[in-house]
């Protein structure tokens, strides 16, 4: 067997060593991620250099593997569309992944050596190896890979996370390097490589998490930019609602006088539709959504069912009422407007007891509803782009200290939300 042993690594030998053959395998996972133009011809050139680079560029261990990430970096700059602190992040997982998969694959064998005693057996470490890495680069093309695809524009809020990590990668390297050199008891290290195997998963899981906050971030940025944007659309249509309420209690005055001014009775007439659609909740900014979505309910041929006790949500802002209103009933507008039957809408606004609820009620094709962190999952296609509706109702909610719910029942798509209105010691169900 010592010969295959040679072979082997003759073989690994003449393309650059087991780290380079290591890290080029790992990275094939990663070219699914969103690539640059001419990307073929990049990853030929990078590939072909690094090898050639590994076979003649006299670096000495440890820093070989120093070196060479770094090298890798540089080429997946060249490969990948992301920034500097992307293309940092996705070597680091590379080389993570390269490195769990040695330290596991040292692991095993170094107990297979140790139980049996017999350090002849070492040469099925050639064989166990690349089954461990086809297994890990399985794994992560269900975990890693995807999450990375989930969202193309990952972002970190603390860049500084990036290079810790990296400098904690490089000191497990060199740790890693010169204990290993120095210890023969075969169980020592294989305890070895399996701290150090955990290390690297533990470097990955804090990365990680480190994306998930700065989205969670960003996502409260877009949220808050939505409200702020309602709260505009709020203003202007209260003042437009305003001017025609004015100028039709101004003609129905002069009618009472005996002066007709055709002029204005004229263009009164244009603004017939928006009057006929006007709500009068006892709540101003309750009777603006619903005046605008009632309206652009008539015009799409949608039936508009609506009883809204303004009272019941006086507690609020207004511009919380209208972001909250406008966001539910255009979910359910956008729900019904292709549908040839059915084409209905319910609203509730309702006092009950020392609680607000606001309902509302469409018809929808689906029969079972897909949840994401309690709000109805986007069926558009881009998801990254889509969803802040029902998000920025929960917001809303949240603020209020109350609930929101979302089901389908008998092909009905049904939105409760109970808030507690101040002062009250009632609690949310």
């Amino acid at each position: 067997m010592d010969e295959f042993v040679f072979a082997c690594v003759r073989a690994l030998g003449f393309f650059g060593g087991e780290y380079i053959i290591q890290f080029l395998a790992v990275g094939l996972v990663f070219l699914s991620c969103p690539k640059r133009k001419l990307w073929v011809l990049r990853y030929i050139v990078c590939v072909a250099a690094v090898l050639l680079m590994g076979r003649y560029l006299p670096v000495p261990e440890p820093w070989f593997y120093i070196v060479f990430f770094c090298v890798f970096t540089a080429m997946n700059a060249i490969i990948y569309r992301y920034n500097c602190v992307q293309v940092l992040f996705i070597s680091i997982c590379m080389y993570c992944l390269q490195h769990f998969a040695s330290d596991v694959s040292y692991a095993v064998i170094y107990l297979i050596v140790a139980k049996s005693a017999n350090m002849g057996l070492y040469w099925l470490y050639f064989v166990l190896m690349p089954l461990i890495y086809a297994l890990t680069m399985l794994a992560a093309w269900f975990t890693v890979i995807k999450k990375i695809k989930s969202d193309p524009r990952f972002r970190f809020n603390n860049p500084l996370l990036v290079f810790v990590s990296c400098a904690f990668l490089f000191m497990a390297a060199v740790l890693t390097y010169y204990v290993r050199n120095s210890l023969w008891n075969m169980y020592m290290l294989f305890a070895l490589m399996v701290i150090a195997a955990l290390f690297t998963v533990l470097v990955v899981i804090v990365s990680f998490m480190n994306v998930r906050t700065a989205s969670l971030e960003q996502e409260n940025v877009i949220l808050m930019q939505l409200l702020n944007k309602d709260r505009q659309h709020y203003e202007q249509t209260k003042l437009s609602n305003e001017k025609i309420q004015i100028k039709y209690h101004d003609l129905k005055k002069m009618q009472n006088d005996g002066i007709i001014n055709y002029q204005q009775l004229s263009d009164i007439s244009a603004d017939k539709e928006i009057l006929l659609s006007t709500y009068f909740t006892g709540n101003i900014a309750l009777d603006v959504v619903l005046s605008e979505k009632a309206l652009m309910c008539e015009r799409l041929g949608i039936r508009f069912i609506c009883v809204a006790d303004g009272s019941a949500v006086d507690f609020m802002k207004p511009y919380h009422i209208y972001s909250f209103m406008l966001n539910a009933i255009e979910n359910c507008i956008e729900s019904v407007k292709n549908e040839a039957d059915r084409r209905e809408i319910e609203v509730n606004v309702v006092r009950k007891g020392n609680m607000c609820l606001i309902k509302t009620c469409n018809y929808t094709e689906l029969e079972k509803l897909e949840l994401c962190g309690g709000v109805p999952s986007t069926t558009k296609e881009q998801k990254q782009e889509h969803g802040f509706g029902v998000k920025s109702m929960k917001n809303v909610v949240d603020i209020y200290g109350g609930t929101i719910r979302f089901y389908i029942e008998d092909h009905n798509f049904v939105m409760i939300a109970l808030i507690p209105i101040p002062g009250s010691d009632a609690q949310p169900a």
